[in-house]
């Protein structure tokens, strides 16, 4: 059994890559009604020449534009993150269950049990996951008691953000970062108990 490497580190550095971006675009744009003094006319021309190649306009609409991108942006990475976590923790569990195939007699029927588990823990609920195995299992202490219900915001966060239903904002803003720490946290725990 080979394991597995955590699948997060790479989607945060994009994350910083990404927001980085913006915010460098956003310093490249000249605000409107900006004083041009003639030692910077050269560089207010390569702005422009820049802008021209790109979809942002130089007006305040670019700023607005700029400001909608880093929040999409973020939300993304959150969604991805989760996607990732949530891929690693099933593939995690199907390789557990193994054991199924291994020690269950007659092999026939643990073959027949293992395979039938390997289907069923894609059509697992999340949230059940996170509470009735992961909850229950590995973190029964308080603090990761708190970890697994610091998951399960992320995953209504995630919800949100792939459904965008108005009426179930979740009262918490989960940040790219908060995110990664929890999930990550929770990847390194199962990775201590692969085997």
């Amino acid at each position: 059994m080979i394991k597995p490497d955590n699948p997060l580190p790479p989607v945060l550095e994009t994350f910083y890559a990404a927001r980085d971006a913006v915010r460098v675009t956003r310093r490249i744009i000249p605000k409107q009604n900006a004083k041009n003094p003639d030692c910077q006319n050269e560089l207010f021309r390569h702005q422009r020449n820049l802008l021209n190649r790109t979809v942002f306009p130089s007006d305040p609409a670019a700023q607005d534009l700029l400001d909608r991108t880093e929040i999409e942006i973020a939300d993304l990475f959150v969604l991805n993150l989760w996607v990732l976590f949530e891929r690693f923790v099933r593939s995690y569990l199907q390789e557990k269950g193994i054991a199924l195939q291994k020690y269950v007699q007659p092999s026939e029927f643990g073959e027949a049990l293992y395979k039938y588990f390997h289907e069923e823990v894609d059509s697992w609920n999340p949230k059940e996951v996170l509470d009735k195995l992961l909850k229950t299992g590995l973190f029964k202490t308080e603090s990761g008691k708190q970890l697994i219900g610091s998951a399960k915001q992320i995953l209504a966060y995630r919800n949100w953000i792939a459904h965008k239903n108005p009426k179930k904002e979740p009262s918490v803003k989960i940040l790219p970062k908060t995110a990664y720490d929890t999930l990550n946290e929770i990847i390194e725990t199962l990775l201590q108990n692969y085997s």
